[in-house]
């Protein structure tokens, strides 16, 4: 309730009435409790407390945060807060609630700010109140009839309720900003959907949700990486203008850790608990001085001041009798000055432009423009340069121009050194020892840049750097690539393209310290690289001793910026940029839970803007988001062992493949070896049915079983390349390797379901080999056949050339492309047929592949074949395999054979597809084609039945389906096949003539 003699303005009371007659007249049936809160509204017993939110770096109070209670004894179902919201969104009654409540507050803080005229007050907004635009109006009548500026209100609102509601929410939140009203983001760092959120509202506060804060004083190691959120938070925040407040502080330890983070504001049981009007102390609110700003005046320059604040710069300079070199002066010191206190990119950006412009009051009458003018962005700029030099770490832009611009004319005016008494004590003594250092530094050394060239570099940086919201689209691509799936490289590199596009940067690499810190090994390349750098490299590692001056701020965990003309810079830095045809780079730590894991290196163009002291706080949370995404990928302590490893399975990775069989393949090391390529067949398909565990389970079963072989065979070598492949290197001729891969699948096919299919491609290395992608591409070929022939285990020849794959024409592709499908079970081929007969558009191929599905399935069958007779044509080409086990010793040692067959060697199915009619052989029948019997001993098979159809275009088709010893036997399978055949095409499968 309102406190002591503060009266509603009759127009909100009768808005409120008429509200609660229409709901009244609308819900004649209301259940009790909604009755109860009805009556509460309209009788004065539900009401706001008030709870304050203060600036953390002095208490001082900024604005009140309204939250609503109701008067006891409460009702049943209305005992706490959550309840009241609950009860007044099921039964219709929140927009009377909201509007009660709103009322109530702003007519209170009408009544406070005559005493604390820039105090705020933050109302939260609920999804079924975003939903109406009607909100607007009911925002901007009690704005009028309060009295309140629009900035006097900060409406809150959580993910839910801004991204739902068909963008109703936006539009109206937009609408609101639009017309002054500020917008805060409540609960922010549940979900990095958060970030796209900010990148879809006009929001300019975020608040730190209160289990982020929570963390910052919890030591358990479960809960120091959601600390790492909140830090990546304030620094991506303020490198954006945002301000940041923090929920829920309850100790000082909390405060203090977001103080040091760059969070200037809170709230908290530490600061206040929820009060009623008639018992909050205002004396926290009352305090003006300069230096605590509210929230609302430390917004960043607007784009029409910034280009009256660059012409009037440009013009000064001109027409100043030293070319402008004072106000290049003034710009070098602010930007120092913005340097050390950590200040945010917009207001450090600002703070450079005004201290250019500090004296522009002197020079109104002389470029004709009265003291008093009206002309708003350039209004705007006067009342950021305040007359009050305080330096603190959120301190106005205008402050610390003014300061910068003071210190500026006393170094002109010829003082030898600089009087420490110029510059304003910092409460911390390290940042007030930095800046005085920093500041003498300056004060000796000159300015050797053209002032000119310094603003135009500035214009450059404020009109295309800065562009929020495509920088929070591209930290939302961050965030999407940290919760994607892959290993720690595959992280890595697609988090490192998003951070380069947000920079703006040429080049990004991503390097980790090795366990002594003395050496950096590179682990991905982005962007504009040079000759000789590679995405993943396997051996770019680089000694800190080689960078002197960066090694010291790095292992202090500070940003190294050096331009490829700073002659104090770091001399090995210098050869890098050099060598890299690159303007600037800078070197910033990345952290992974408090500790320094390694650094993100990034670059700009010869012609592009150098990467300078503001882009310090982007770059920071850029680098604190891919620290996120090591901690999220890897256990952390592990992961210097990581870089090497596969995750899932724990078997070497790619990369460190690459390493070992480059050094296998120097020529002084050379020794024979063969190199194995296994492919798991049909894993995409049991992710599908099954789900990614039942993948995972077989990922690791395989990599179970490859791990026995170096254990076993001294120098043998298995790793994982990625998804289903692996690799294996024995030591010796391709003959001891195939005993060993045969060996491994018995052992594979004898374990539990689900049995892993593989397909192996094994292969010679040889002495003109140089690289991992040589040996590879032939076993891939190898393999490749394999996967075409249904077999398990192709070997390629000694005398074997390389050749590519058989070039297909495009019907071809569209079918290779689908690999094999795999249905684990007769349920999921039997939907598959049905899927066949339903469609209206169903080929001959696809119906004869269901019908394979469902025979292997059902009558366990070994595998089945597809091939096509192209009209006119004497060939079979084998186009689809599906295998379902090998038979041990039946393939090893058979030869590549050509994948088409002359029919004329095969009469018994030329003869069925002539006459469109299936035939049924057993192994060792007699009176059976020759060819095909041959073809059964091949693969140590039973029998197999043979099903011809046709298609309108004259492409003839022949599935085999193929028993073994674990089968039902071929004629015993004709009954089943000839049904499966007569429901898909309409007639008999078996000649019965």
């Amino acid at each position: 309730m309102t406190a002591p003699g503060v009266h509603i303005a009759e127009p909100l009371l009768r808005a409120r009435e008429t509200a609660l007659a229409a709901w009244r007249d609308d819900h004649p049936h209301a259940d009790p409790t909604a009755v109860a809160l009805a009556d509460a509204i309209e009788n004065d017993r539900i009401f706001p407390v008030y709870q304050p939110i203060v600036d953390l770096t002095n208490a001082h109070m900024v604005a009140v945060e309204a939250l609503v209670r109701i008067e006891p004894p409460e009702p049943v179902g209305l005992e706490n807060a959550p309840l009241i919201i609950e009860v007044a969104e099921r039964s219709g009654l929140i927009d009377v609630l909201d509007m009660h409540v709103m009322h109530q507050a702003c007519t209170q803080l009408a009544v406070w700010r005559q005493t604390a005229p820039q105090l705020q007050l933050h109302l939260n907004a609920s999804v079924l109140e975003l939903a109406h635009e009607r909100f607007i109006d009911v925002v901007e009548q009690t704005l009028e009839h309060t009295g309140l500026p629009p900035d006097a209100l900060v409406v809150e609102v959580t993910e839910s309720a801004a991204l739902g509601n068909d963008r109703t929410a936006e539009h109206v939140l937009l609408t609101l900003s639009s017309r002054g009203v500020i917008v805060a983001l409540d609960d922010f760092g549940t979900g990095f959907s958060s970030l796209e959120l900010l990148a879809r509202t006009p929001a300019k506060i975020v608040k730190l949700d209160r289990s982020f804060v929570a963390a910052l004083s919890d030591t358990h190691p479960a809960i120091r990486g959601r600390a790492m959120v909140v830090q990546a938070a304030i620094a991506m925040g303020r490198s954006l203008g945002l301000h940041l407040v923090g929920e829920g502080i309850e100790h000082a330890t909390q405060s203090h850790a977001l103080v040091s983070w760059g969070c200037q504001y809170g709230q908290g049981y530490l600061y206040g608990r929820p009060v009623r009007a008639d018992k909050f102390d205002l004396r926290a609110a009352i305090a003006p001085s300069m230096d605590h700003m509210i929230v609302a005046s430390l917004q960043p320059l607007s784009p029409a001041a910034i280009d009256v604040g660059i012409g009037l710069a440009m013009l000064l300079a001109s027409i100043d009798e030293d070319a402008g070199v004072l106000r290049a002066a003034a710009m070098s010191a602010a930007t120092i000055i913005a340097s050390v206190l950590g200040t945010d990119r917009p207001r450090a950006e600002a703070a450079a432009l005004l201290a250019t412009i500090g004296d522009t009051s002197t020079h109104l009458e002389q470029l004709g423009v009265p003291a008093d003018t009206d002309r708003p962005a350039l209004r705007e700029l006067l009342r950021a340069l305040t007359a009050v030099p305080v330096i603190s770490r959120e301190t106005s832009a205008g402050a610390i121009a003014r300061t910068a611009w003071a210190l500026a004319r006393l170094r002109a005016r010829g003082d030898a050194e600089l009087d420490p008494a110029l510059l304003a004590a910092h409460p911390d003594p390290e940042i007030d020892r930095e800046l005085h250092e920093r500041i003498g530094e300056w004060w000796h050394t000159g300015n050797t840049i053209d002032p000119r060239d310094a603003l135009l570099s500035l214009e450059q940086r404020l009109h295309t750097r800065n562009d929020a919201n495509q920088r929070l689209q591209s930290l939302v691509g961050m965030a999407r690539a940290i919760g994607s799936s892959g290993d720690v490289l595959d992280v890595l590199e697609v988090t490192a393209e998003e951070a380069r596009q947000i920079i703006g940067a040429s080049s990004l690499t991503v390097a980790c310290f090795d366990p002594d810190g003395t050496e950096l090994e590179v682990l991905v390349n982005v962007g504009e690289l040079h000759g000789g750098e590679a995405v993943r490299p396997t051996a770019e590692r680089y000694l800190m001793d080689q960078f002197p001056v960066a090694k010291i701020r790095i292992r202090s965990r500070n940003i190294h910026l050096q331009d490829i003309g700073d002659t104090n810079g770091d001399p090995g830095i210098a050869e890098l940029l050099r060598r890299a045809r690159k303007g600037s780079c800078a070197m910033v730590p990345i952290i992974v839970d408090g500790d320094l894991w390694g650094q993100m290196w990034t670059t700009t163009g010869l012609e592009a803007p150098s990467l300078s002291l503001p882009d310090t706080p982007f770059l920071s949370a850029v680098a604190s988001f891919i620290g996120i995404a090591i901690s999220r990928t890897k256990d952390v302590n592990r992961l210097a062992m990581l870089v090497h490893q596969d995750a899932l399975t724990g078997l070497p990775n790619r990369r460190k493949l690459e390493q070992v069989v480059t050094e296998r393949l120097r020529p002084h090391t050379f020794e024979p070896m063969s190199v194995a390529l296994l492919d798991i067949d049909g894993l995409k398909q049991l992710n599908d049915d099954l789900g990614y565990a039942a993948g995972d389970r077989l990922l690791k079963t395989v990599a179970a079983r490859l791990r026995l072989v170096p254990n076993r065979v001294q120098g043998a070598f298995a790793a994982r390349l990625s998804g289903d492949e692996f690799c294996l290197l024995v030591p010796g001729e391709t003959a001891r390797a195939t005993e060993i891969i045969n060996e491994a699948l018995d052992d594979l096919n004898a374990g539990p379901p689900p049995q892993p299919r593989l397909t192996v491609g094994i292969i010679q290395a040889r002495v003109d080999d140089r690289v991992l992608g040589d040996v590879l591409r032939r076993a891939d070929s190898a393999e490749y056949v394999a996967k075409r022939r249904g077999i398990s285990v192709v070997v390629e020849p000694a005398d074997a050339e390389v050749a590519d794959r058989p070039t297909m024409g495009p019907t071809d592709r569209r079918r290779f492309s689908r690999r094999t499908p795999i249905h684990q079970n007769s349920e999921g081929a039997l939907r598959a047929w049905h899927q066949v007969l339903e469609s209206t558009d169903r080929s001959v191929p696809d119906a004869l592949e269901a019908i394979g599905e469902i025979a292997l399935n059902v009558l366990d069958l070994n595998r089945w074949a597809l091939s096509c007779n192209l009209a006119g044509s004497e060939t079979l080409e084998l186009r689809r395999v599906h295998l379902r086990r090998s038979r041990p010793g039946s393939v090893a040692s058979r030869p590549l054979e050509d994948e088409n067959y002359s029919l004329r060697e095969f009469p018994q199915t030329l003869e069925a597809l002539d006459r469109q009619c299936g035939f049924v052989l057993a192994s060792g029948e007699s009176g059976a084609d020759a060819a095909e019997q041959q073809l059964l001993d091949s693969f140590l098979l039973d029998g197999l039945v043979a099903l011809a159809a046709t298609e309108p275009n004259g492409d003839r088709w022949l599935l085999e389906l193929y028993c073994d010893t674990q089968s039902v036997a071929a004629r015993a399978a004709t009954p089943l096949i000839d049904a499966l055949f007569r429901r898909t095409f309409g007639r008999a499968a078996f000649d019965t003539d």
